[in-house]
C-alpha cells in the first residue's frame, strides 16, 4: 500500500509539478487554449493511471480494487501535502461508520475538495481534477454493478478448501 502512495505522489509530481518540481508537460506560450489542452492531457494520463490501478483480473474474474492510497499520493500533488493529510487522517477516522469502500472515496473526495479550496493555493483545475479522479472508481463501480474491493493480504489455496 504504502508502494502505491509513493507511486501516486512520484507520478503525480512528475507530470503536473509542485513543490519545487517542474511539470513534465507545460504549454510553451501564453495561449489559453494551450494550457486546457496541456490540462487535458494530464487530467488523461492520471485517469489512465488510476484505471490501471483500478482494474484487476484474477481467477477468471474482473475486480475493481479501491486505490485508495495511489489516490492519497496524487492529491499531494494536486492538491498539496496538507489538503490530503488533513483529508486522509480525517476519513480514515470516519472509516468505521463509513462502511463501503465507495463511500470512503466519496468522502474523501469531498474531504479534498473542501481541504483543497481552504489550505493551499494551488489552481482550482487541479482540485477539480483530483475531486473527479477520486469519484472515478466509484462512479466505475456502481456503472458496472460490482464493489469495489479492498486490497488485503490474505492468500488464495484452492487446496485448503473453504474456511
Amino acid at each position: 500500500n504504502y508502494f502505491d502512495l509513493l507511486r501516486g505522489i512520484a507520478g503525480g509530481l512528475a507530470l503536473v509539478g509542485g513543490h519545487g518540481i517542474a511539470p513534465s508537460v507545460s504549454a510553451g506560450s501564453d495561449d489559453p487554449s494551450a494550457h486546457w489542452l496541456v490540462l487535458g492531457v494530464q487530467a488523461a494520463v492520471l485517469l489512465v493511471g488510476l484505471l490501471l490501478q483500478t482494474y484487476r483480473r484474477e481467477h477468471q474474474r474482473v475486480l475493481f480494487f479501491a486505490p485508495i492510497f495511489f489516490l492519497a499520493g496524487l492529491s499531494v500533488s494536486l492538491t498539496g501535502a496538507w489538503p490530503a493529510l488533513f483529508a486522509f487522517i480525517l476519513v480514515w477516522s470516519l472509516n468505521p461508520i463509513l462502511g463501503k469502500a465507495q463511500t470512503f472515496l466519496a468522502m474523501y473526495a469531498v474531504l479534498i475538495g473542501a481541504f483543497g479550496w481552504l489550505l493551499e493555493k494551488v489552481p482550482e483545475e487541479f482540485v477539480v481534477i483530483c475531486i473527479v479522479l477520486c469519484l472515478a472508481p466509484v462512479l466505475l463501480s456502481l456503472l458496472t454493478r460490482r464493489p469495489l474491493v479492498v486490497f488485503s493480504r490474505k492468500a488464495f489455496h484452492p487446496e485448503a478448501g473453504p474456511a
